[in-house]
């Protein structure tokens, strides 16, 4: 999901988004020439929302702070408060998706086992690679 989120992003079209997922790989490996898709999009093309960098970098934290055996209560509820926005706001649908994740990273964030430990922090991580990709609708 986050490769892919950054790849729409970024601007890739359909068929470079394949190429990027195997498709170079598979011509390669069948001796085939490698395929132009074009030059990168470069930065220039990548927007960023200020609100949204905020929620992620609250993100970011609380998956490394789950990652490392911390609990991330206090940075994954900053990003909960943060996400509080008017069901008119331009982040409100990315926003609602970032509370949906906070709300079944707290289900799950007592777990014990190891499978439910890295579900959590996937959890986390999904919920940053929203808040990194405004532009990629969640519907």
């Amino acid at each position: 999901m986050l490769a892919f989120r950054c790849a729409l992003q970024a601007g890739l079209t359909s068929e470079q988004i394949a190429s990027v997922a195997g498709g170079q790989l598979e011509r390669i490996v069948a001796g085939d020439d490698v395929a132009d898709l074009g030059p990168a999009p470069g930065a220039g093309a990548l927007r960023t929302d200020p609100l949204l960098a905020r929620i992620g970098h609250y993100l970011v934290q609380a998956s490394l702070m789950a990652m490392g055996g911390v609990d991330p209560a206090e940075q994954s509820e900053l990003a909960r408060l943060a996400c509080r926005v008017g069901d008119d706001a331009p982040q409100a649908p990315i926003c609602r998706s970032i509370l949906a994740l906070l709300d079944l990273h707290l289900a799950i964030a007592n777990g014990e086992t190891l499978q439910e430990r890295f579900s959590r922090v996937h959890v986390l991580v999904a919920a940053a690679a929203l808040a990194a990709t405004p532009d990629v609708p969640v519907d």
